[in-house]
């Protein structure tokens, strides 16, 4: 059983999936599960995931049987997920390559942990954005 499932509700992000896809699968902790939910979109997006799918075990696509919504497919990777934790990662974003297995280690101490997040900009400068009452994920890497 995967120690950690990161569920990406899936629609319309051909231009972004691959990338975090990528940062799924290089993950520090190897013992995940990626699940891709096909909300129906009309681009490239899941023969992107498949592409990648064919690669690695640990991508599962599921597909809708029609558009739900981002929330609706959410709920259907949880019911598809095989691991006691979750993780949602929009496929339009990325993590950072240690995020499960500190995520791992920190929820041990708390019911939920959510992390904030760094805005980039095309150039490729990084503007911090964090949001209010949460345990701050620069701390956790000290």
């Amino acid at each position: 059983m995967p120690k950690v499932s990161i569920i990406l509700p899936t629609f319309n992000v051909e231009k972004y999936i691959k990338k975090a896809l990528d940062s799924c699968i290089n993950q520090s902790l190897k013992d995940i599960e990626i699940i891709v939910v096909d909300d129906l979109g009309s681009d490239n997006s899941i023969k992107i995931a498949k592409e990648e799918a064919l690669k690695d075990k640990r991508i599962k696509i599921i597909h809708n049987e029609k558009n739900l919504g981002t929330f609706a497919s959410r709920n259907v990777g949880v019911l598809n997920s095989n691991s006691p934790y979750i993780m949602f990662l929009d496929p339009d974003d990325t993590l950072a390559l240690n995020a499960c297995e500190l995520a791992l280690k920190e929820i041990k101490e708390a019911n939920l942990l959510r992390f904030g997040f760094a805005k980039i900009d095309e150039m490729g400068g990084g503007i911090e954005e964090n949001l209010p009452n949460y345990k701050d994920y620069e701390e956790l890497k000290n």
